[in-house]
């Protein structure tokens, strides 16, 4: 599982450009902003290394740090330029967009106190460029995505398959994962080459796909979940993999003594 920040772009809020007078580059310019005040480095540093001490953002939206694909993928996606806040950055592009205090609506789940740390670094971080931060934080996150009440996610995608299609469903047009309402020509055409493409192209394409995400303001990613195995000496044969089902993906081999 990895954590991430996602947009809306279709309920008239301050990241839609129907909310910009219909001018999709404003729009865009907003997105950015708020991406240059993400806090990425921190929430890695205070709520996931001391879990992990080894613990890095994730850079790439659709492989796992550590990844036969990851290093290359993240060397041409764009993501280097969000690596540290920019509160100058974001401050000239919400000014070059015309757009004063923009109020943006972020949604997690409040009862999670991870969450709560992550939305509290967040809109400090925000707020000192000149966004307005309302938490609209629920329980029943889950039962919201999609429903335009909110501006901002932020929640995390469980891998269930090693394959490279696995994330088409959370960017393709009016696909089911696509919560924010993202819609993009150029995307879809890399995704339908992705379908077909043989695994030689596989590196090239997801780097296309993910600079695309990048240059549009998708989102972002985070962090990848710190994992805990534990299990009682009697048994063996236990260990984890980086995909859904995890630690149940051999339990066939378990074994007690």
């Amino acid at each position: 599982t990895y954590e991430h920040v996602d947009f809306t772009f279709d309920n008239k809020g301050p990241f839609d450009p129907a909310a910009n007078g219909g001018d999709e580059e404003k729009a865009k310019k907003v997105r950015q902003a708020f991406l240059k005040t993400l806090p990425r480095q921190d929430i890695v540093d205070k709520i996931i290394k001391p879990l992990n001490p080894e613990a890095v953002t994730r850079d790439s939206f659709n492989q796992v740090p550590g990844s036969p694909m990851y290093d290359e993928i993240i060397k041409g996606n764009g993501m280097e330029d969000l690596k540290e806040v920019d509160l100058k950055g974001a401050k000239k592009l919400l000014k070059d967009a015309g757009v004063d205090a923009p109020k943006v609506r972020v949604m997690y789940d409040n009862t999670n106190s991870r969450r709560q740390q992550e939305f509290q670094l967040i809109k400090e971080s925000a707020e000192k460029a000149g966004f307005k931060i309302e938490d609209v934080g629920d329980v029943n996150w889950g039962t919201r995505l999609g429903d335009g009440t909110y501006d901002v996610s932020l929640f995390g995608w469980q891998s269930e398959s090693t394959g490279i299609t696995d994330s088409d469903a959370n960017y393709r047009t009016g696909a089911q994962n696509n919560y924010g309402g993202y819609s993009s020509k150029k995307t879809d055409k890399i995704l339908d080459k992705i379908v077909g493409a043989p695994e030689s192209e596989h590196a090239k394409l997801s780097t296309e796909l993910e600079k695309q995400l990048t240059t549009d303001a998708f989102g972002a990613p985070l962090f990848q979940h710190p994992e805990l195995v534990i299990y009682r000496d009697k048994l063996k044969n236990a260990k984890s993999t980086t995909v859904s089902p995890t630690i149940f993906w051999n339990y066939w081999e378990w074994e007690t003594n």
